[in-house]
């Protein structure tokens, strides 16, 4: 089976207490795990997370 790449992409509607969404963004990336499953045709090889680079 050959290798390919593909980005799934979430959203996430939040209320947050920090007063910089990019601190809230931070926060989310760090403290988020991911499960992605392989099933009869598909086989998982790899996951990461690609961070969001924010400004601060």
């Amino acid at each position: 089976m050959p290798n390919d790449t593909v980005y799934l992409f979430i959203q996430v509607v939040v209320n947050t207490k920090h007063r910089n969404i990019h601190d809230a963004i931070r926060e989310l990336q760090d403290d988020t795990r991911v499960r992605v499953s392989s099933n009869a045709n598909v086989q998982v090889q790899q996951i990461k997370i690609v961070d969001l680079y924010t400004k601060n």
